[in-house]
């Protein structure tokens, strides 16, 4: 509710060390997108970061995470090639895993696919694969989130829906995939989903405003609310959207086959469903 300021604090080390330039973020309550700049880094080196956040309140610290710039290593199923990572694939800043397909988002913002391109899921059409600054994998199909905060997508249809996003869809801050539907997250907190509606999945619950994240499992999504509370919506013949009561705090989420996964912000872990 105040003007506030966000940079990142970076490092080799969780003295971190560097800071990027302050930008102003607005003073309203929704969810932001906001990149910074650096240069200089050393391949296959992590670094340290976090999100620092200021206002006339006080002063706020992300969690600790990582980046760098790197080189992709796969293991598991290879049935469709998807373990086989493309010779010289470097300066990855991303990865996805989709069913029998693999994904990597490079640092100028093109996607490299990899596997069974039954559906030509790993040919990125040339015209998309501009200035992405996310990817994700569903069955046979993909989509990518671009800078300007629009989605793309390729591959199947075959459940009709997979790679029709809705045209009038921006201010897109994050994106996921399940198995047939994706979702992305609006800057305003809102959820839209698009693909296959089997078990009610593209149907977003009205409880799910407010959102900070999302995530796919193969026939049920999460997402989690600006308060810690999650909401999951789609299949649940086995327990996969029975979120267990008192569940809060929560500040990450992920979905599997039949089961779901949350990360609380004490560093536990709470999974629920087969």
């Amino acid at each position: 509710g105040y003007p506030s300021t966000a940079w990142f604090q970076w490092g080799t080390n969780t003295l971190y060390g560097s800071n990027t330039l302050p930008v102003n973020v607005g003073n309203g309550f929704n969810v932001v997108y906001t990149t910074n700049q650096i240069s200089g880094l050393v391949k296959n080196m992590p670094y340290h970061f976090r999100l620092v956040v200021s206002n006339a309140v006080g002063t706020i610290y992300g969690f600790d995470q990582i980046l760098d710039e790197a080189n992709v290593v796969a293991w598991g199923a290879n049935f469709a090639g998807q373990k086989i990572v493309p010779p010289g694939l470097s300066n990855v800043v991303a990865i996805a895993g989709a069913y029998d397909h693999s994904l990597a988002l490079k640092n100028n913002g093109k996607a490299v696919v990899w596997g069974d391109n039954t559906f030509n899921q790993t040919n990125v059409p040339a015209a998309l694969n501009t200035n992405l600054v996310a990817v994700a994998g569903g069955e046979s199909y993909n989509i990518a989130l671009k800078k300007n905060g629009t989605v793309v997508a390729w591959g199947a249809n075959i459940f009709p829906g997979e790679t029709n996003v809705p045209a009038a869809l921006s201010n897109v801050v994050l994106i996921a995939s399940g198995q047939y539907s994706s979702l992305a997250l609006k800057n305003d907190g809102t959820v839209t989903g698009w693909g296959a509606n089997i078990s009610g999945l593209t149907n977003v619950p009205a409880a799910l405003s407010n959102a900070v994240s999302i995530a796919g499992g193969s026939f049920h999504n999460l997402g989690i609310r600006n308060d810690g509370i999650v909401i999951a919506w789609g299949d649940d013949s086995i327990g996969q959207t029975d979120v267990p009561a008192g569940l809060s705090n929560v500040v990450a989420v992920s979905g599997g086959s039949f089961h779901s996964l949350a990360l609380k912000n004490d560093g536990t872990v709470v999974a629920w469903g087969d």
